[in-house]
C-alpha cells in the first residue's frame, strides 16, 4: 500500500530567520525516529510579492492549489512553529496538530502580555486536512488581510459542512515575535478590527446559506512570479522543499 503523501504549506513574507530555522529543524525532525518518520512529504513556501498586505489565507490556498494533485493530505504550518512533540499521520479530519507552545506568542515586546486561546475554537498554527476535505470547505477565505480571523473562519466553515474537528496536542516550540494583531498598549490592531467584523458577518452569513463556497479556492486569481528550490546556509537545496513568489 503506498504512504499516504504529505503537502505542507507554510506561508511567508519577510522572516528569513526564521524560515532558515524552520526548514533547518523540520528537515530534522523528520529524520527521527518516530511514528511519521517515514510519511513522503514536501514543504512549499509561498511567499507574497510585497505592496499589499499580508494575506495569509490565499497564500495557504495558493499552496494548496499547487500541490493538490501530489498529495492526499495537507497540513497549514504557521512557520513560527517547530515541532517538538508532533503527529503528523494521516487524518480522516480537519485535525489541530498544535496546542503546547501556542500560547507562548507575547502581545508586545514586554513579554509580559500573551495571547490566550480557547481549546475547542482554536484551530491556528498548524492544521491539517484530507485534500478530499480541505476542497469541500473551499478552503480559507481570501478576505482577510493584515492578521487574523481566516482560522476561525475555517473552522466555521468546516462546522457549516458538518465536519467534525480533531485535536491532537501536539508540542512545539514557538519562535518568539510579537503579534501582529495589537498595538503596542494591547489594544487590537486596525486590521484585526477589520478581520474581526468581517468573520462575524460571515460567520452569521453561513448560519443561513453556505455562503463560504463563494469565497475561497474557487475565486482565488494570483500570478506565480517564481518557484524552485531553497538554498540552505551552504548553497545547497533544502531537502524535500520549494519556494513560489506569488502576486494577488
Amino acid at each position: 500500500m503506498t504512504a499516504s503523501r504529505l503537502s505542507i504549506i507554510v506561508p511567508y513574507r519577510d522572516r528569513p530567520d526564521s524560515l532558515a530555522r524552520f526548514l533547518q529543524h523540520v528537515t530534522f525532525y523528520f529524520q527521527r525516529d518516530k511514528v511519521d518518520r517515514t510519511l513522503p512529504y514536501r514543504i512549499t513556501v509561498v511567499e507574497q510579492e510585497a505592496g499589499r498586505p499580508f494575506n495569509v489565507g490565499a497564500m495557504r490556498n495558493i499552496g494548496f492549489l499547487l500541490n493538490e494533485g501530489s498529495a492526499e493530505q495537507v497540513c497549514f504550518h504557521d512557520v513560527d512553529y517547530l515541532p517538538i512533540w508532533a503527529d503528523y499521520q494521516p487524518v480522516d479530519r480537519p485535525t489541530r496538530l498544535l496546542w503546547h507552545g501556542a500560547e507562548a506568542v507575547p502581545i508586545d515586546d514586554t513579554e509580559k502580555r500573551f495571547i490566550n486561546h480557547d481549546y475547542e475554537k482554536y484551530f491556528g498554527g498548524v492544521v491539517m486536512f484530507p485534500t478530499a476535505l480541505f476542497r469541500r470547505v473551499n478552503g480559507y477565505s481570501n478576505g482577510y488581510w493584515g492578521w487574523g480571523y481566516e482560522d476561525l473562519d475555517l473552522r466555521a466553515r468546516c462546522v457549516a459542512e458538518g465536519l467534525e474537528i480533531g485535536y491532537r496536542d501536539g508540542t512545539f516550540g514557538p519562535i518568539r515575535h510579537v503579534s501582529r494583531g495589537y498595538q503596542p498598549d494591547g489594544g487590537r490592531s486596525e486590521a484585526n478590527l477589520v478581520n474581526r467584523k468581517l468573520y462575524q458577518a460571515n460567520y452569521a452569513a453561513m448560519q443561513t446559506s453556505q455562503a463560504h463556497r463563494q469565497d475561497g479556492l474557487n475565486d482565488l486569481r494570483f500570478e506565480v512570479l517564481e518557484r524552485g528550490p531553497i538554498p540552505d546556509g551552504k548553497g545547497e537545496p533544502v531537502p524535500h522543499a520549494e519556494r513560489v513568489l506569488v502576486r494577488i
